[in-house]
């Protein structure tokens, strides 16, 4: 299957999937009023792959069946590579102004970098690395939309939580795969994905192999519950213009007793390779990337709003409005100067297959610096709140 239209997408999520709103079961996400709204930008989104003008930026084809796939599947090989898929990145955060805090492109870049560090994966297990390889080919190939959801640790005694909430972990290993029960901490995207990609989260310490995972099952898999919070703007879109369109409500994945087979694991029991996955398969780095685009989207989202509302009420004329709009200027040139310099630094990754890697995070040098992060976060709370 080449790249999926919109209507083809919701399609897909018509496999009874078991999802909770406000207390009672969910019989048809796509015609829910708390995820149409949703449903309709990220549509809006797969249809950009079929559009004449944006089909060059947005897809490439497969190596596999000449078919065009999803840029954001690439393994880069280059900064040429680099670059045009920060195009396709932008134009889809764009699109959104930057609001969905997982769109498809996250997980699809994440699965593209476990499959190019399999050799890092098969240091656990040798048939982990050719899982994860041929899992990304199916996503590929496939068009599916999966979710990223954080392993959660096992509390320590001194930290212990209670009893309806046991941590994540491997209940049993048998010949057919692994037994997983437990609960994950809440995750944009789920309700809306046709896949959850568990992996990464929070460093486990000696003896909590259990809680060392990494694996992946479409959303509807028998046993996986999702507990989604109330939508915000759901009932009044005049006031919540932005949450009416684009809020995905975060779910709490409950697993009960879940059959995970063994080709769709990529990590067992490994703590040392769990704490490590992230930043040595160039995971962090390569997400990162999506990430500051897409901030960088939502930045000037928010300067136009704040020049906007600084013209509607007549301020610009003041000398410390213009000093703020000037520094969010600064923060957006910065972070884009930031994008820029991680993607011609970029060098070759670890796991030796070609793909480039690029530069993981250091404070006022790469991908995603600290001061970029928190300067952001600072003016977008002033642009709304101050002017």
């Amino acid at each position: 299957m080449p790249v999926r239209s919109g209507v083809e997408y919701i399609a897909g999520l018509r496999d009874g999937r078991e999802v909770w709103y406000r207390g009672e079961p969910v019989e048809d996400i796509t015609v829910h009023p708390a995820f149409t709204s949703c449903l309709r930008a990220m549509a809006q989104l797969y249809d950009l792959q079929h559009h004449p003008d944006h089909r060059q930026i947005m897809t490439y084809l497969s190596p596999q069946t000449a078919e065009p796939v999803g840029q954001s599947f690439r393994m880069p090989c280059g900064v040429e590579d680099l670059v045009l898929r920060r195009s396709m990145l932008d134009l889809w955060a764009s699109t959104t102004g930057g609001m969905f805090v997982q769109s498809p492109d996250y997980a699809n870049i994440g699965l593209m970098a476990l499959a190019s560090g399999r050799n890092i994966l098969a240091t656990g297990d040798p048939r982990f690395g050719v899982h994860a390889l041929r899992y990304y080919e199916q996503c590929r190939e496939q068009d599916l939309c999966v979710a990223h959801v954080p392993a959660v640790p096992a509390p320590q005694p001194s930290e212990a939580v209670a009893p309806y909430a046991p941590a994540f972990r491997v209940t049993a290993s048998r010949h057919a795969g692994l037994r997983v029960s437990g609960l994950c901490q809440p995750v944009p995207m789920a309700p809306i994905a046709h896949e959850l990609l568990v992996c990464g989260g929070a460093a486990l310490k000696s003896g909590q192999g259990q809680h060392a995972l990494a694996f992946a099952l479409p959303v509807a898999t028998q046993g996986i519950s999702l507990v989604c919070r109330e939508a915000y703007g759901r009932d009044n879109a005049y006031n919540h213009p932005l949450a009416a369109r684009f809020e995905t409500p975060d779910c709490v994945l409950l697993f009960e007793d879940v059959l995970v087979p063994w080709e769709r694991v990529f990590l067992s029991g490994n703590v040392e390779l769990h704490n490590a996955l992230m930043t040595a398969t160039g995971f962090a780095a390569h997400v990162g990337h999506q990430v500051l685009t897409r901030q960088v989207a939502k930045t000037m989202l928010w300067l136009g709003v704040a020049e906007q509302l600084s013209q509607a009420i007549g301020i610009t004329g003041f000398r410390h409005v213009q000093a703020k709009l000037g520094e969010l200027i600064t923060a957006l040139e910065a972070m884009r100067s930031c994008l820029r310099r991680a993607e011609v630094d970029a060098e070759a990754g670890r796991a030796g297959y070609g793909c480039l890697m690029v530069r993981p995070s250091e404070p006022g040098s790469a991908c995603l610096p600290d001061f970029t992060l928190a300067w952001l976060k600072f003016y977008s709370f002033w642009a709304l709140a101050v002017i």
